[in-house]
């Protein structure tokens, strides 16, 4: 199945004939999701991208984001029709899924500038994690059955922005326990 096939069967399942501007923008929406997206096409089984994977350098990620920015602005532009309660199911969740697109794009950008800016932070990121498992693993060695996950989260959470070094040595010396700090 060719990714146009795909699209106008949906087109012709969920928008109906009294919504020719959200079938023909829905076509082109599949379109363009199974091209950015060949793994997911193959799986769904359009197999035109069966020969590609995603581009996830600089330039390809710039292409999905254009490409859900400039789809986002042709949804909203579009006029006014009546849509099957399906029909408008699917629209709201392309435009939700796009505008999902955006955000995490924006989101993934910032991550990549920060730990390129700050490459330490990754580090800290993982030293802080492993501090973490270390004392939710002795805290629960030492409460056994009593140990309650939330309490200890609750407990550490108590701190503050700390480092996980320094509320270890706090629980610790206090000699409270997750479970104990909070009954």
């Amino acid at each position: 199945m060719s990714a146009a096939d795909a699209g106008r069967r949906v087109e012709r399942d969920v928008s109906g004939s009294a919504a020719p501007a959200f079938g023909s923008w829905l076509d082109q929406f599949f379109a363009s999701y199974y091209r950015y997206r060949p793994v997911n096409a193959t799986f769904v089984g359009v197999h035109a991208y069966d020969d590609r994977l995603p581009d996830y350098s600089e330039q390809g990620m710039a292409a999905v984001l254009d490409d859900a920015r400039t789809q986002l602005e042709r949804l909203k532009a579009l006029p006014a029709e009546a849509l099957s309660a399906s029909g408008a199911l699917d629209r709201q969740l392309a435009q939700g899924f796009l505008e999902i697109q955006c955000w995490e794009s924006r989101s993934a950008q910032s991550e990549a500038l920060k730990n390129s800016l700050f490459p330490g932070a990754a580090c800290m990121y993982l030293v802080g994690w492993d501090g973490l498992w270390h004392l939710r693993r002795e805290t629960q060695a030492r409460e056994g059955r009593a140990f309650s996950l939330r309490a200890f989260h609750d407990r550490v959470l108590s701190f503050g922005s700390v480092p996980v070094t320094l509320i270890a040595q706090a629980m610790r010396a206090s000699g409270k326990l997750a479970v104990r700090a909070h009954r």
